[in-house]
């Protein structure tokens, strides 16, 4: 991993000439020096949030220098595709986050639910990393409310720990 300026970035792929960048909201100075390169490169929509607040003006020109997008889920897309409307839709693809079911054991659901203790009580897991950015506090202040309500329900969290000060609060 390095951490460069636009100049030392620019300089950095010249040198090494990829033959496709993948990048995660990169800024404008990598897509150019990429276009210039003649690199495609292809952008990675993680989650809604990075559309908020948004400059679609800017949005659309930038997005001329991407060869394709490709989203995390389907009503990504389609959002991404209503702010940026001139967008080619055939050059965003979807390709979910999510387990492959073929890869994953076959566990029998009662004894699954019986190696935890759990008969008829309703259990919410929340898989994600312990960052401000999930938000896992707020999912908790929230799901007192369900609990209050519904003795039998439970929720599990697991994920890694990214901000030890905000997995202890």
């Amino acid at each position: 991993t390095v951490a460069l300026d636009p100049y030392e970035g620019r300089k950095w792929i010249e040198k090494r000439r990829p033959d496709v960048v993948s990048a995660h909201y990169p800024p404008l100075w990598a897509l150019e020096a990429a276009a210039e390169l003649s690199i495609p490169c292809v952008e990675i929509l993680h989650g809604m949030h990075v559309l908020f607040n948004t400059n679609w003006t800017e949005e659309a020109e930038r997005s001329t220098k991407l060869a394709r997008i490709v989203s995390v889920s389907e009503l990504l897309r389609k959002q991404y595709l209503l702010g940026n409307p001139h967008f080619p839709a055939d050059r965003i693809i979807t390709i979910p986050n999510g387990t492959d079911l073929k890869r994953r054991p076959l566990h029998q659901r009662e004894a699954a639910r019986a190696s935890l203790g759990l008969r008829q009580e309703f259990l919410f897991v929340s898989l994600g990393r312990h960052c401000v950015q999930k938000n896992t506090y707020g999912l908790v202040s929230a799901f007192e409310d369900v609990a209050a309500r519904h003795k039998d329900a439970h929720l599990v969290l697991a994920g890694r720990v990214d901000e030890p000060a905000y997995f202890l609060q």
